[in-house]
């Protein structure tokens, strides 16, 4: 085992630094600090830790972080032209002619 990683698991073990870690960066979310830690290989026992900082948060719990956006729109074409779009309009026809 890496001495470097297992000082890191040690410090990250102290439920203190997790909360100013979850504080220092803005009450980052459970999935986020999974994905921005997922090279460190942290233990089960960690996560679950954060997990627990995360739902204890009175800030977290109060201030709900919106639902994410769809990204693709209900309408898309596979080749171009098979989508169109008729707008509403008047036509008038000059009876003069």
């Amino acid at each position: 085992v890496n001495t470097t990683l297992a000082k890191i698991h040690a410090k990250l073990r102290d439920t203190k630094e997790l909360f100013k870690l979850h504080l220092k960066h803005y009450h980052m979310s459970s999935a986020n600090f999974r994905k921005r830690t997922s090279a460190l290989k942290i233990p089960k026992d960690i996560l679950e830790s954060y997990d627990q900082i995360v739902n204890e948060c009175v800030s977290c719990q109060k201030y709900a972080q919106a639902p994410t956006r769809s990204k693709v729109t209900g309408m898309r074409a596979t080749t171009f032209g098979d989508l169109w779009f008729l707008y509403h309009f008047d036509i008038t026809v000059d009876q003069s002619i």
